[in-house]
């Protein structure tokens, strides 16, 4: 159900995002705020309404974790507002596109539409299991079966202007070993290690201060567990070794960088000279006594190659980037050439 939300909430608002926002309100019935005009896009008008029918699955939400009255929560008010302008901005885009479906030349005959929704209708069902539950899901969204496959024709109908708009924009060769070039340090991996350490850390007493004598047996514990080390037992068994288990933590660092890796000095100083597979000295730091290993060293910065699955990837990016781009600049060419008005002061 999780995935069929997803679905649905993308199809709400074409190219919206959501998150959590705010509302003003005022002296008004529920009735008439819901009548309320929170956008003109040419003679068609947007009500609050409509944008709460679009956010119902949130509202709701937020109905169940706040109450009935989580409208006139303070702290719920600025979030609100929000998802509504931004769920508002997201209905404006869809009307100026299905006004301007001729202008774009996308003039799809009812079956052309009818095929899309049935399959939309299709792959809901399918992910429900059940006719009545698909009921139950489309319920939730406040719509019946008819509104809804009504909605979905709309949004079949968007889809195909946003296709046409996005249609030509390409990807050369050229523009992925350009932004390769360009990005090069993306698909670096720095020199570094694969580091393994075990931490003997002294005890704290309840106001986190170091108990007495404890840094002394930590050091000697770490003294003890090195030799062990170095006559070839591993970090990880000695930290579960009857010996050592209660007093020692063993970690996997996986692969760190021997410039700016993040750790305490006296850690990043010890490691990164460490040859493979050698077993440091006991090492002091903040946290305790270390015994590092490196299980490998790459001792060279490493360019991933651009082979073909990296140009793939590159590509698939910068088409997304590039369609994103072109439709941003058509849809505000649109806007700037038709009456829109947005009335964000009412929501």
């Amino acid at each position: 159900m999780r995935e069929i939300r997803k679905y649905v909430t993308m199809a709400l608002a074409g190219v919206m995002i959501l998150s959590f926002a705010g509302c003003s309100m005022i002296e008004r019935t529920p009735e008439s705020i819901q009548k309320t005009v929170l956008a003109k896009v040419g003679n068609k008008k947007i009500t609050r309404a409509d944008v709460d029918l679009a956010l119902k699955p949130y509202l709701e939400q937020y109905k169940k974790q706040y109450g009935e009255d989580f409208e006139n929560k303070e702290e719920l008010k600025e979030p609100l507002k929000n998802m509504r302008k931004q769920q508002l901005e997201g209905l404006v885009d869809q009307e100026v596109l299905l006004q301007n479906k001729e202008a774009l030349d996308v003039n799809p005959s009812d079956e052309e539409i009818q095929a899309q929704v049935d399959d939309r209708i299709k792959y809901f069902k399918d992910s429900t299991g059940s006719d009545d539950k698909y009921e139950e899901f489309v319920k939730s969204y406040g719509y019946d079966v008819d509104s809804f496959e009504k909605f979905l024709k709309t949004q079949a109908v968007v889809s195909m202007v946003v296709d046409k708009i996005v249609e030509g924009v390409e990807v050369t060769d050229e523009d992925v070993e350009n932004n390769y070039n360009e990005n090069k340090s993306t698909y670096t991996t720095k020199a570094g290690a694969d580091v393994t350490h075990l931490l003997f850390a002294p005890a704290k007493d309840a106001k986190g201060n170091v108990v007495e004598g404890a840094d002394a047996a930590a050091k000697t514990k770490a003294d003890a567990a090195r030799a062990k080390a170095v006559s070839g037992i591993s970090l990880k068994d000695l930290s579960t070794s009857a010996e050592f288990k209660d007093s020692a933590k063993y970690e996997e660092l996986g692969r760190v960088s021997f410039v700016d890796s993040g750790m305490v000095k006296e850690f990043e100083d010890a490691f990164k000279v460490l040859p493979a597979n050698q077993v440091s000295e006991v090492v002091k730091t903040q946290f305790g006594y270390h015994i590092i290993v490196n299980t490998k060293v790459y001792p060279n910065d490493e360019v991933k190659p651009l082979d073909d699955t990296l140009k793939g990837t590159i590509k698939s990016q910068l088409l997304q980037q590039k369609q994103q781009d072109t439709y941003k600049d058509k849809i505000q060419e649109l806007k700037d050439n038709m009456k829109v008005k947005l009335y964000e002061d009412k929501l």
